[in-house]
C-alpha cells in the first residue's frame, strides 16, 4: 500500500511540475475548437432564423462571425500543435539527462534492457502523457460540461432524457480502464525483458556464434514474444469493448432523441433548430466520448511507465560528503566491514594499505575484487568504516574520491574512437608530449608504431584489432594520465601475453615510492619481501 501511494505521489508531482504547460496546451487547444463547439448553435439560429422565419440580416450576421471564428481557431490550432511537438522533445531532452544520471549513480542496480526501456520507450510515453494526454482529457472534460450546461439552458427536459444512458455507458467503461492499466504493466515489464535478451545476444554475438547458440536465444526471444502476443490479445479485446461503448453512447440517446425530440417539435413545444443543435451536440459528444475513451485507455497505459521513472527517481542514491581527500601519505584503513550478496562476503574484516605495492590475496570468490569495488563507492559498504589518511569514505565528496583513486579494471573497456580518446577521455587539454610519455611508462610505443594515423588512429569497441595486452596497457595509461596518488589493478593478468603483464608490473612498481598501487593478480608468483600482502 505504502508502494503504490508513493507511486501515486511521484505520478502528481510529475504532472504538477509541468502545469504551466499543462494550461497553456488546454487553453489553445479550448480556442482552436471553438469553431467546432459554436457551429451547433449557428445551425439553429440558421434554421429556426433564416430557413424558416427568412430573417436573412441574421445569415450575414452569423456568417461574418463564422468566418472570423474559424480563422481564429485555425490559428489556435497550429499553435497548439506546435507546443505538443516541441514540447515532446524538450521534455526528453531534460528528463533523458536526469534519470541517465539517476542510473549510472543509484544504489540500486538496474538491469540493461530496464534501463534501456526506461530511457526510450519509457520517457517517451511520459512526456506523450504531459504534452498530449493529459491536456487533451482536460480540454475534453471541459468541452464535455460546456456542452451540457449549453443544452440544459436550452431545454432542461431534453438534456436529462438523453444523458442519463450516457452515464450508466461510462461507468460500465471505467472497469476497462483499471484492467487495461494492470496490461499495461505486465507488458512493460516484457519488454525490459526483450531488451535484455537483444542486449545479450548483439552484445556477445561472437560467443553466440561460436557455441551454435542462436537457436537457444531464438527461443528464450519467442517465449517472451508469446507472452507480448497474449497480453496484446487481451488489450484488443478490451479496446473493442470500448468501442463498442463509445458506438453506444451515440446510438442510444440518438434514438431517444428522435422519437422524444421529434414528438416535442410535432407538437409544437420545441423548434426544428433546436433539435438539429441537439443532435449535432450529441455527435460532438460522442466523438468526444469515444476519444476521452481512448485518452484514458492511453492514460492507464502510460501509468506504469511514470511509476517506473518514480522508482529510478526515488531510489536511494550513494551518499557523499563534503569534505575534500588530498592522499598525502597514501594509508588505506579498512576497519569492521561487512557485505554480503546471497552469501557473507566480509564478516568484522579489516586491514590496512600503505605506500608502495600492496598485494590483496585469497581464493577465488573470497571477495577480492568486491573489496576494490567498495574502496571505489562502486558498490556501498552498509557497515564498517573506511579511511583515506584518516578521511572516512562517506565524508569524502565524490570527485575528490576519483581524483585521489584510479581502478585499472579486469575487463577493459575500449570504446569507438581514436587511441587519444580512449586513454585522455574528457581531458581535452593533454599535450602530445604529455601523452607519449604516458604511451612510453606503460610500453605501448610498439602498437603506435603500427597505427597509421598515430594518437588518431580509430579502435574498435569490439577490440578486434587489439591484442588483451594493449587494451590492459590503454586502460592503466588513461589511469596514470589522471596521476591519481591510489591506483587499483583488478586481475589484469588473466587473459594477457607473459610480456605484456610484465610491462605492466615493471610500470606499476616504479610508481611504488609515490604510490599506494593495490594488486589483485593470481598470476603473479614474484612477490617481493618490502610488500604489504593482505589475505582475505
Amino acid at each position: 500500500m505504502k508502494h503504490k501511494l508513493k507511486n501515486k505521489d511521484f505520478l502528481i508531482k510529475y504532472i504538477l511540475e509541468q502545469k504551466k504547460w499543462i494550461i497553456l496546451i488546454v487553453i489553445l487547444d479550448l480556442i482552436g475548437s471553438l469553431f467546432t463547439f459554436l457551429l451547433p448553435l449557428f445551425a439553429k439560429y440558421i434554421i429556426d432564423s433564416v430557413i424558416l422565419n427568412h430573417q436573412y440580416s441574421t445569415f450575414y450576421f452569423l456568417l461574418n462571425n463564422v468566418i472570423i471564428i474559424a480563422i481564429l481557431s485555425a490559428i489556435f490550432q497550429y499553435l497548439g500543435s506546435y507546443l505538443k511537438m516541441s514540447l515532446r522533445g524538450k521534455l526528453f531532452f531534460e528528463q533523458s539527462r536526469i534519470y541517465f544520471l539517476k542510473s549510472i549513480n543509484d544504489n540500486k542496480k538496474y538491469g540493461v534492457g530496464e534501463i534501456t526501456n526506461s530511457l526510450t520507450d519509457v520517457l517517451r510515453f511520459s512526456n506523450i502523457l504531459i504534452s498530449s494526454t493529459i491536456p487533451s482529457l482536460i480540454k475534453n472534460v471541459l468541452q464535455i460540461i460546456l456542452i451540457i450546461i449549453t443544452l440544459l439552458i436550452m431545454d432542461f427536459r431534453l438534456t436529462v432524457v438523453s444523458f442519463i444512458p450516457i452515464i450508466i455507458i461510462f461507468l460500465g467503461s471505467y472497469f476497462f480502464s483499471r484492467k487495461i492499466r494492470q496490461i499495461s504493466k505486465e507488458q512493460l515489464e516484457i519488454f525490459s525483458s526483450i531488451y535484455s535478451v537483444i542486449k545479450t545476444i548483439f552484445g556477445y554475438i561472437n560467443f553466440v556464434n561460436v557455441f551454435s547458440l542462436d537457436n537457444f536465444f531464438l527461443g528464450r526471444y519467442e517465449n517472451i514474444l508469446e507472452g507480448y502476443v497474449k497480453k496484446q490479445n487481451q488489450m484488443a479485446h478490451l479496446y473493442a469493448r470500448q468501442m463498442v461503448a463509445g458506438m453506444l453512447v451515440f446510438l442510444i440517446p440518438s434514438l431517444i432523441l428522435i422519437f422524444y425530440g421529434g414528438h416535442l417539435v410535432i407538437s409544437g413545444e420545441i423548434s426544428l433548430g433546436l433539435v438539429t443543435m441537439f443532435v449535432s451536440y450529441l455527435v460532438s459528444f460522442s466523438q468526444i466520448s469515444t476519444d476521452m475513451m481512448a485518452l484514458v485507455s492511453n492514460f492507464q497505459q502510460t501509468i506504469p511507465s511514470i511509476y517506473k521513472l518514480g522508482e529510478i527517481y526515488n531510489a536511494p542514491s550513494k551518499q557523499w560528503g563534503d569534505k575534500q581527500l588530498n592522499v598525502i601519505n597514501g594509508d588505506i584503513e579498512i576497519k569492521h566491514i561487512h557485505f554480503e550478496y546471497d552469501r557473507v562476503i566480509f564478516e568484522d574484516f579489516s586491514a590496512k594499505f600503505k605506500k608502495g605495492i600492496n598485494i590483496l590475496s585469497g581464493s577465488n570468490g573470497s571477495g577480492k575484487s568486491t573489496l576494490l569495488n567498495i574502496l571505489t563507492k562502486i558498490i556501498e559498504m552498509p557497515d564498517g568504516k573506511i579511511f583515506f589518511d584518516g578521511l572516512d569514505i562517506n565524508e569524502i565528496t565524490e570527485s575528490s574520491l576519483r581524483r585521489n583513486v584510479g581502478f585499472v579494471m579486469a575487463n577493459p573497456f575500449i570504446f569507438d574512437s581514436t587511441l587519444r580518446e580512449n586513454i585522455c577521455l574528457d581531458n581535452d587539454n593533454v599535450s602530445d608530449n604529455e601523452l607519449m610519455d604516458i604511451i612510453k611508462k606503460v610500453k605501448l610505443d610498439n602498437l603506435l608504431d603500427k597505427l597509421p594515423k598515430g594518437f588518431d588512429t580509430m579502435l574498435s569497441g569490439d577490440n578486434i584489432n587489439l591484442s588483451s595486452g594493449e587494451q590492459q596497457k590503454i586502460s592503466l595509461a588513461r589511469v596514470l594520465l589522471r596521476n591519481p596518488k591510489i591506483i587499483l589493478i583488478d586481475e589484469v593478468g588473466s587473459n594477457i601475453d607473459k610480456q605484456s603483464l610484465k610491462a605492466i608490473y615493471e610500470c606499476l612498481i616504479s610508481f611504488k615510492d609515490d604510490k599506494t598501487i593495490i594488486i589483485v593478480d593470481h598470476h603473479l608468483q614474484d612477490i617481493n619481501d618490502e610488500w604489504n600482502v593482505v589475505n582475505i
